[in-house]
């Protein structure tokens, strides 16, 4: 049977539980309305409950963007990404373990929510490998990783944690990309005039893979953790008289570089460096392959 037979199809995918998937981000309603569920909207920043989900019709829709739709629709949007993408991003099959036992995304009671068992030193084998196989070395990624055991509906997972402001996690594994609520930026603050900001944290890591750093970094950093918290980030990022934009080479990543870059001289957009890859990952994992895993640079970029 090829591996391609496990892949699953959009019919699939969109038989996936939205309420369950969300939860499984880290999003609980604020309230329920009958069949109605009502969110803080996953795409933007907001202060009243506007995105409804429809548990009969397992159909979303933001009133303040006015758009909706099936999971698919809403997948690429928050992740900003291809729907062959989000479909990959569901369904990380391996030999052994078809998608649906390694993550089948089953509705999870917003009361049920998901709870955090475990938050310790990254030491497991498989995580260890993730990493490596993104060309992020053990050292930095522990020096800012810890390794997350959680359970949703008494089912246990793992993955690899990394702490945001509010004290949630960013979670990834090589089946699963999602967060442990509140979601929230990440900063990381040694009083430096610069500030680079990445959109997630395994291009902060890349980051420091390509450029090595002092033991006080020449940079202070900023992970948003969903580029729909780049708006809210600005008056952080306008205290510095230096931004570096390292965004994803993507419609929206650009589209927001190039406003902040139109409307002030502080904000500098250094994508031009991986210009024919997605991310900075991807441009690192390319050039470590390249490179015999030896760090291509040793300062920042201009």
């Amino acid at each position: 049977m090829g591996s391609s037979e496990y892949y699953l199809s959009c019919a699939k995918a969109r038989e996936i539980n939205i309420i369950g998937y969300l939860a499984g981000l880290g999003f609980k309603p604020e309230k329920i309305r009958g069949n109605g569920y009502w969110y803080k909207s996953p795409l933007r920043i907001e202060g009243t409950a506007s995105f409804k989900v429809n548990s009969g019709l397992n159909r979303w829709y933001d009133f303040g963007i006015g758009r909706g739709g099936n999971i698919i629709d809403f997948g690429i949007l928050f992740h900003n990404c291809s729907v062959s993408d989000f479909l990959a991003m569901l369904t990380a099959p391996t030999s052994h373990n078809p998608p649906y036992q390694l993550h089948s995304f089953t509705p999870v009671p917003p009361s049920a929510g998901i709870k955090i068992i475990e938050a310790s030193e990254l030491r497991s084998k498989a995580l260890i490998r993730c990493l490596n196989d993104r060309g992020i070395s053990y050292t930095i990624a522990a020096a800012y990783c810890v390794e997350i055991r959680y359970q949703v509906e008494g089912r246990k997972y793992y993955g690899i944690g990394f702490w945001n402001d509010s004290k949630g996690y960013e979670i990834r594994s090589a089946y699963f990309k999602g967060s442990l609520s509140p979601k929230d930026i990440t900063t990381i603050r040694f009083g430096n005039d610069t500030i680079s900001v990445f959109e997630g944290f395994i291009d902060f890591l890349s980051f420091l893979q390509l450029f090595p750093q002092p033991e006080i970094p020449r940079t202070d950093f900023l992970i948003l953790n969903s580029l729909a918290f780049f708006h809210k980030s600005r008056s952080l990022m306008n205290t510095y008289p230096q931004v570096d934009l390292y965004l994803d080479n993507d419609p929206a990543g650009k589209s927001i570089a190039m406003q902040a870059c139109g409307g002030s001289k502080i904000y500098s957009d250094k994508s031009g460096l991986y210009k024919d890859f997605k991310d900075l990952n991807e441009f690192l994992i390319n050039h470590t392959n390249a490179n015999g895993g030896i760090p291509l640079f040793q300062s920042i970029p201009p």
